[in-house]
């Protein structure tokens, strides 16, 4: 199955349903099941603007703190499949996704014009997640390394 690294704490948010967009600087051709890799560092330090501030109160309805030892536990590993639905131009973001500045989702992510809001839907968490070497772009992960049963996100 194709993978996609994804910093914290955006990857748990996508696991557990709480984030349905990721911008990213390319528009790729595929769609269908995408698994959700955990970079493999936390980032520095957070920059603490809105987008930092709201996916904090998300995750805190998980149960989820940041920084936490959970958020870093899963450094390095494989922790959900969601379906990869599609990519919009950041700039008709608006008028195919309903996100608009002041909403929820929005605040969680850049929308800077020539970049794309890649949409996730149908998220998955892994019950036990599966540590596997990232990179940049898509790669691979063993369809066996995914047969754990997994965890409707809602």
């Amino acid at each position: 199955m194709r993978a996609i690294s994804i910093s914290e704490p955006a990857a748990t948010l996508i696991a557990v349903g709480e984030q349905r967009f990721k911008v990213r600087s390319w528009r790729p051709e595929f769609r269908g099941p995408l698994a959700i890799h955990v970079s493999s560092r936390y980032p520095r330090r957070l920059q603490w603007r809105s987008s930092q501030i709201e996916a904090c109160r998300r995750l805190q309805r998980h149960g989820i703190w940041v920084p936490s030892v959970e958020l870093m536990r899963t450094l390095g590993m494989v922790i959900a499949i969601v379906d990869f639905v599609g990519a919009y131009r950041c700039e008709d973001v608006d008028q195919h996704c309903g996100i608009r500045p002041g909403s929820p989702d929005y605040e969680l992510d850049t929308y800077e014009a020539g970049r794309f809001a890649w949409k996730f839907e149908n998220p998955r968490r892994l019950q036990r997640p599966e540590r596997f070497p990232g990179t940049k772009g898509f790669f691979f992960v063993p369809d066996a390394l995914l047969a754990a049963p997994m965890v409707g996100a809602n």
